[in-house]
């Protein structure tokens, strides 16, 4: 399985962590929560469409002013 691409983006006074494969938006306080909130979000798609998640690898990309992440 190709791994999950999330990118997380400033938005407001939280993030938005975005995902084109399946096609997912969540929000988070931090980047970190917003990244975790959309790998849940694709694991629940995945299981509702009976793809296996197991081995899912997942690459998040922080867009954040001062960011060395």
């Amino acid at each position: 399985m190709d791994p999950l691409h999330i990118r997380v983006t400033p938005l407001g006074h939280g993030y938005v962590a975005e995902c084109q494969t399946p096609r997912i938006t969540a929000c988070g306080s931090s980047p970190h929560e917003a990244a975790e909130n959309a790998r849940r979000t694709a694991v629940e798609v995945f299981e509702a469409f009976a793809c296996p998640s197991d081995g899912l690898s997942v690459v998040v990309r922080i867009d954040a002013s001062g960011s060395r992440r």
